[in-house]
């Protein structure tokens, strides 16, 4: 609760640009659930969104990742690399909405998927990191099709995560429908499907949407970065 309240005193001062946060909070490092909350800026004022929810990190936890801002942080701590199973840990941009169905919220890019799409975790690849058509990554060995038979894809959240699509940085990493309640991912970060619904359904592109992922220790640091948001 004090962190909560601590945002809710700060956050008005420290957001010029984004004005909606998903804000995910883990207990540590090794943690594979945590708490999400929605926040908006109205007036100056930053208003919780509905109720904190349940969500799933990776299997391994959460580890640092490059992110819009980097955010200070202890040399042993975690770091997210490809194929560890570590949701990642830093602000990221949500870039847009995906799903089996077309677009639901207007305000949102949306891809809707179909059954030659995938998502290339190929770190040789030229299209690694990247949602194409198969055809388009012919030179990849490894992928993720988005049309999954399980549904974990049938609605998600596209991130600026590895934007610079950097070998072993980590990729296709979304956030998606969860397998079952307390099920951790291999590196997304997961909900009910009506949990992730609601969420896009809110979502603004506009507005510039963030992902705060942290674990509590690190939530008054990554108070003090945002402010810097308006400069990006």
């Amino acid at each position: 609760m004090k962190y909560i309240i601590f945002i809710l005193l700060i956050l008005p001062q420290l957001l010029p640009a984004s004005s909606q946060l998903l804000l995910v909070i883990s207990d540590d490092f090794h943690a594979t659930t945590a708490t999400l909350q929605r926040y908006e800026l109205h007036n100056s004022h930053l208003h919780p969104v509905g109720a904190a929810v349940a969500v799933n990190l990776g299997r391994s936890g959460l580890g640092w990742s490059p992110s819009e801002l980097e955010i200070p942080h202890n040399s042993h701590d975690p770091v997210k690399r490809e194929g560890d199973g570590r949701a990642p840990s830093g602000i990221f941009y949500i870039t847009g909405s995906f799903g089996y169905v077309a677009q639901t919220n207007p305000n949102m890019p949306h891809i809707q998927s179909s059954a030659d799409l995938i998502c290339v975790d190929d770190v040789h690849a030229d299209t690694y990191n990247t949602i194409v058509p198969r055809a388009m990554a012919s030179d990849a060995t490894s992928f993720e099709i988005m049309r999954r038979q399980d549904d974990l894809y049938a609605l998600g959240l596209t991130l600026s995560h590895n934007a610079k699509r950097i070998p072993y940085d980590g990729s296709c990493v979304f956030l998606h429908v969860e397998k079952a309640p307390g099920t951790p991912t291999a590196g997304c970060t997961s909900m009910s499907k009506n949990d992730l619904a609601t969420v896009i359904r809110w979502l603004d592109i506009t507005k510039k949407p963030l992902l705060v992922q942290v674990t509590s220790a690190y939530v008054p640091q990554v108070m003090k970065l945002l402010d810097q948001l308006k400069d990006l």
